[in-house]
């Protein structure tokens, strides 16, 4: 068997953000409708006509558009009879796709989209050629640094809300259980190097944490070394670093490089569920609006805010993006994705050939070369190439959860 440690989904939630100085160059407010969003789009164009509006690329990520159907693409939902039913296929997706068609049509998106990668697009952006942005809430540390580098008089980033379409639905799904980890192959010869090496990691790291002190007393743990304060970084002015520089010869924080990412982050040990991590950004926000002071929250979380407040655009885009997520989490909008399981068979032998037929469909429809009823056709296709047998075991296993 191999071993593997999941990531956690916490760091992967994306956030749209837009650009807050070309707002206010063109006088308009930050969207809270599909509606609000082109008429920014069409206002920018009319100022910068060789911008562009809309970040999508050939990974097709239609999030921003279809979250105002409160549709879900690639990801599995509950439908009126409280069976499993796949985003893709939903009506809300065909409005989206008709939305997306027209703004393509009027130039609010790249015309070369399906031929470029992630990373072109990421090059136009911090050039600073871009309106909008979709990335997860960690873009204020990157790619945001590499734009304000550019473009050192402006470029303010701010989160817009979770857009309501014309009907005043919005919705977004994420995952309960992340799809990654880190693994050990099965025939490597001492599998559990990885735990003693991560036993150490977490013993020099959280030692000087009062909780985990508390916590880990209560069932009899000993750290093996003693509480010592924060050895801050050596280059901790520099803000074009990503990894700090410590002082290796202090045990204590930065024995592992800040090994905080790690231990809460990567392996899930910590803050491994959204409702968790928003408590850890409500800490940060708090820190900044003054109704904490550092000494009133764990170590770890005031040196994640000494970072943060190093850039003033940093902590301005934090502020932002936390109040609307704090307040759309506590909505029914916020939808998890149904599917958790192993993927079943159907999925194993169709997936990729059904992901492939939606995204050519897809991407045609946008572009227009195809009409949009080529989305109903595809549905069709959908079921009867591997589609309708996958949502039957996907429905299988559902019921073993009840």
């Amino acid at each position: 068997y191999a071993y593997a440690f999941p990531y956690d989904n916490a760091g992967l939630w994306k956030v749209s953000w837009i650009r807050k100085d070309l707002l206010d160059e063109v006088g308009k407010p930050v969207p809270q409708t599909l509606q609000d969003l082109e008429d920014v789009m069409i206002a920018y164009l009319a100022k910068h006509p060789d911008g562009a509006a809309l970040p999508l690329n050939k990974d097709l990520d239609l999030e921003i558009v279809m979250s105002a159907f409160a549709s879900y693409p690639g990801q599995w939902q509950k439908d009126a009879s409280g069976n499993l039913a796949y985003g893709s296929i939903q009506p809300g997706i065909r409005q989206g796709l008709e939305v997306l068609n027209k703004w393509y049509n009027a130039g609010y998106i790249d015309k070369e989209f399906i031929a470029k990668t992630g990373d072109q697009t990421m090059a136009t952006f911090t050039k600073g050629d871009m309106l909008t942005w979709k990335g997860a809430w960690w873009s204020m540390h990157w790619p945001f640094p590499d734009l304000w580098k550019n473009n050192p008089a402006g470029a303010e980033m701010v989160a817009m809300p979770v857009l309501k379409g014309p009907d005043g639905k919005q919705g977004i799904m994420v995952s309960a259980v992340s799809g990654m980890g880190v693994a050990v192959r099965k025939d490597v010869k001492n599998p559990e190097a990885l735990m003693y090496l991560l036993n150490e990691e977490m013993d020099s790291l959280l030692r000087s944490d009062k909780k985990t002190q508390e916590a880990m007393t209560k069932v009899g743990y000993k750290f093996k070394y003693p509480p010592t304060p924060y050895e801050a970084p050596l280059n901790m002015a520099d803000t074009e670093r990503i990894t700090d520089t410590h002082n290796y010869a202090v045990e204590g924080w930065g024995y592992f490089n800040r090994a905080n990412y790690h231990a809460k982050f990567m392996y899930g040990f910590q803050l491994n569920d959204p409702a968790a991590f928003v408590d850890y950004l409500q800490l940060l926000s708090s820190l900044q609006t003054g109704k904490l002071k550092k000494d009133q929250v764990d170590g770890n979380v005031a040196l994640d805010y000494d970072s943060l407040s190093q850039e003033p655009r940093k902590i301005a885009s934090f502020s932002n993006m936390f109040e609307y997520w704090v307040q759309f989490s506590k909505t029914d909008a916020l939808q998890v994705n149904e599917l958790v399981g192993s993927p079943t068979p159907a999925a194993v032998a169709k997936k990729a050939l059904l992901d492939t037929m939606e995204k050519e469909v897809f991407a045609q429809i946008i572009m227009g070369t195809k009409p949009i009823t080529a989305f109903d056709q595809f549905v069709t296709d959908w079921k009867k190439n591997g589609g309708d047998e996958w949502t039957k075991e996907a429905n299988d296993w559902y019921l073993t959860t009840k």
